[in-house]
């Protein structure tokens, strides 16, 4: 609460990345994370720890890491060295993006008028998409998402087979001493996904966590750390999982998302630089 305030009275505003999530029946927007596997399990059986605060995810990772979980799986991503996936994305599109010529600073008002009319077509089309359920075309627009029903491009990456988690992370940190994704920087239009394979180790794993606090775990060779613009999770859904978004759970179905760069503004105090 007292670092809330200090950041409203300072008002320094960052940039805030934020990620479309689209499953087979809902659009959602997140801004810190979607985990999957050990992670999400800590997230949501924790809960009946909670009075202990954030000590809760050190009994609920100790726990889980001895009653030991692998998940079936495909986990995709648009890599970051991708030369067409880093345009900007910013605009709230309702309908394609078209090409804008020098004589539209010309334009008078009529042209004006004709404009917010065009803009009203739009928005009624929106409601009427909104209630026969196509969510798809809703807030901006995801270019670098296929149906989620379709297959990938070629340029994306694909791994498969048995996980102990894996996770797209947007910030650097999903705790106070969680840094989960530790190149991750405000507004940078960028994920961090993490993932882990099921042949590894208990010990391993502990000591995986234990350098989550500084960011060292992705170091390890028992981690593949990619940053990337955009990811499709693929669960095997005749096994039971927790799939969470920015904390909450969702169904256990295929999910894709998609950054947004600095689609947000996030009052703060300036964080540190090594953030």
């Amino acid at each position: 609460m007292t670092s809330a305030i200090f950041g409203i009275i300072r008002g320094n505003l960052m940039d805030l990345d934020i990620c479309s999530v689209i499953t087979p029946t809902e659009k959602l927007y997140a801004f810190l994370s979607v985990t999957w596997g050990l992670v999400s399990d800590v997230d949501i059986e924790s809960e009946r720890y909670r009075f202990l605060g954030e000590t809760r995810f050190l009994i609920g990772t100790v726990a889980r890491i001895i009653g030991l979980r692998k998940y079936r799986g495909r986990l995709s991503y648009l890599p970051a060295d991708d030369i067409n996936g880093g345009e900007d994305n910013l605009a709230y599109n309702f309908t394609p993006r078209e090409d804008v010529s020098s004589s539209a600073a010309e334009c008078d008002v009529t042209s004006l008028s004709q404009h917010q009319a065009h803009i009203q077509e739009n928005l009624n089309g929106v409601f009427s998409k909104r209630i026969s359920g196509n969510f798809s075309s809703l807030g901006p627009s995801d270019h670098l998402l296929p149906p989620l029903s379709s297959e990938l491009p070629p340029s994306w990456k694909v791994v498969e087979g048995e996980f102990i988690l894996g996770c797209p992370v947007f910030l650097s940190h999903l705790g106070t001493d969680l840094m989960a994704n530790p190149d991750g920087k405000f507004g940078d239009g960028l994920m961090g996904i993490f993932y882990v394979r099921s042949t590894t180790g208990r010990m391993a794993l502990l000591d995986l966590f234990g350098k989550m606090k500084d960011g060292s775990h992705v170091l390890s060779h028992h981690v593949e750390y990619v940053r990337a613009y955009a990811f499709r999770l693929e669960p095997d859904t005749s096994q039971t999982g927790n799939l969470v978004v920015d904390g909450e759970k969702i169904d256990y179905v295929p999910i894709q998302g998609q950054i947004h760069k600095s689609l947000a503004k996030l009052m703060c105090v300036t964080p540190p630089p090594k953030m």
